[in-house]
């Protein structure tokens, strides 16, 4: 994802470049098909379908459902800068795209499920032995199975199965809660991904590793999973689960990180969530809070300004937060600011063994995902 991180530093102020230019590079290349040949793994080969449908179908695009959430993401990455930009006819085109997601969502088995050209699902497994379909070229395979992560080019999902990018949403949190039709039926699947048995159905996937459940930390699809319960009313067990990720997954010396190091994501995922918050929408300035690592962390900015984190009363055993102020002020929401941090402070939790459950009971109307 390359649009999200231009438009994640820009939004934090990082200007120093032709922002016209790379704009119109991005709407180009989120209304143009590239000229071909375009390899299988390119993030856009299935752009024709998508324009067209909403969504890339399984049996003409590789990784077809993976590929619909991601056109979705950087389409609502793309209206946040031209919002910023003032271009408000492409901010309303590129929203209105942000919610193909919703395209491949089957409320039957509450997946985002490959679907084929005629808009039909993929047929579920249940029970039949998995083949190979072979068309004009394109290899997939037959049955839907939410614990196949499988290979390429036959696969539905990148480096994931279904259970695994259930969660890829990250631009539009509420909206997918809302598919489920009640933060309690939310709650109850995302329970399930972290409690359930973490076997994969076969062939083995070398990225599968550092599992709780079906969470997987070691490959980047599910690294903003744990902070989704901020958004669904039960904040508490992001604060367990930020924690218990932090001290069960990563080991001081060789082999201390527990999969795939992609541009340093295990290690900022680490550093983020040590100090207590993490941006589950890149191409936002908004960060989702969950259980310090530290007693006190201090960030110091180019400019030489302070922001301070400190947990009182901290250890693995004391990880609910009981009480959080920024500056004083109490903090009703489990999230902060870019402009926060940048513009220095302190920001003071007071830590304890069990889980406030009416902390945070609000969260911002103007989230990222309401934009």
């Amino acid at each position: 994802h390359l649009v999200p991180v231009i438009v994640d530093g820009y939004l934090k102020g990082h200007t120093g470049f032709d922002a016209g230019f790379v704009y119109n590079a991005m709407k180009t290349k989120a209304l143009e098909m590239p000229k071909p040949p375009v390899p299988l793994s390119s993030g856009r080969s299935g752009l024709e379908y998508y324009l067209k449908l909403g969504y890339t179908p399984v049996d003409k695009v590789t990784e077809s459902v993976s590929n619909t959430l991601e056109l979705a993401y950087d389409d609502w990455c793309i209206a946040q800068m031209a919002s910023a930009m003032a271009k408000e006819d492409d901010y309303r085109m590129f929203m209105e795209r942000a919610k193909n997601y919703v395209n491949v969502w089957d409320s039957e088995t509450e997946f985002m499920r490959p679907r084929k050209e005629d808009g039909s699902f993929l047929e579920m497994a249940g029970g039949k032995e998995q083949d190979i379909v072979e068309k004009d070229g394109h290899r997939y395979y037959r049955y839907f199975d939410p614990l196949l992560v499988g290979v390429r080019p036959n696969r539905h999902y990148t480096e994931s199965n279904a259970w695994q990018y259930l969660w890829s949403v990250q631009h539009d949190i509420n909206g997918l809660i809302s598919l489920f039709g009640s933060n309690e039926n939310f709650n109850r699947k995302l329970d399930t991904f972290f409690s359930m048995d973490p076997s994969i159905t076969g062939p083995k996937y070398i990225g599968v590793v550092g599992t709780i459940g079906q969470y997987v930390h070691g490959n980047q699809p599910s690294h903003h999973v744990a902070y989704l319960w901020n958004y669904s009313g039960e904040p508490w067990k992001t604060q367990y689960w930020t924690r218990q990720i932090c001290e069960q997954l990563y080991r001081p010396g060789p082999g201390g990180l527990c999969g795939n190091e992609d541009m340093g994501s295990l290690s900022s995922w680490y550093i983020l969530s040590s100090m207590g918050f993490y941006p589950v929408t890149p191409g936002s300035p908004v960060y989702s809070i969950g259980s310090p690592l530290f007693g006190k962390t201090t960030i110091r900015t180019a400019e030489g300004v302070e922001f301070i984190i400190e947990a009182k009363n901290n250890s693995s055993e004391n990880r609910y937060i009981q009480s959080a102020t920024l500056n004083g002020e109490v903090l009703n929401i489990p999230e902060i600011s870019h402009a926060d941090i940048m513009k220095g402070g302190r920001l003071t939790f007071v830590m304890g063994p069990e889980p406030n459950k009416e902390l945070f009971k609000l969260h911002r109307s103007d989230s990222p995902d309401n934009r």
